[in-house]
């Protein structure tokens, strides 16, 4: 029996994140899974006009050039933080959403995703974090929640 077969790990862009991914070198079952690594970024309306389109940041035209920067920052961060004798399968996903929180809980849903892993900063308590706790009382994906360093 497989613990998860589809695995979302939900990271922001920094070096911070490589060095946790390294933490879960010596979790077997990640081996063994689809592991997709996710990023939401946050989309701002800066006006909204009742005769005019609206205009959302980042624009349209710039969202493919983001998303591709994005995932293949989330591969090069993969194949180090996971290191060489990772053999599984990595997929990597930019989202964009004026509320990255339900943009990624959405995600989680229509990917079918058995387990999600997210770092937290122990800011008013380690479960507390709006993102994670959003998260996991939004989906029926298990949610492992590992305090960030």
């Amino acid at each position: 029996m497989t613990f998860a077969k589809k695995l979302l790990l939900c990271l922001d862009l920094s070096e911070d994140s490589v060095e946790n991914l390294k933490d879960l070198k010596n979790l077997d079952f990640l081996n063994e899974a689809e592991v997709h690594l996710a990023y939401a970024f946050q989309t701002t309306t800066l006006s909204h006009g009742f005769w005019t389109p609206d205009l959302i940041y980042p624009i349209e035209r710039d969202r493919e050039s983001l998303r591709q920067s994005a995932e293949a920052t989330l591969m090069t961060m993969a194949k180090e933080g996971l290191g060489p004798q990772f053999k599984g399968k990595i997929y990597t996903h930019c989202l964009f959403g004026d509320n990255p929180k339900h943009a990624m809980s959405d995600f989680i849903t229509n990917q079918h995703i058995d387990l999600v892993i997210m770092w937290a900063r122990e800011k008013r308590g380690l479960f507390d974090g709006s993102f994670s706790n959003y998260v996991n009382k939004h989906t029926k994906a298990n949610v492992l929640i590992l305090k960030q360093i």
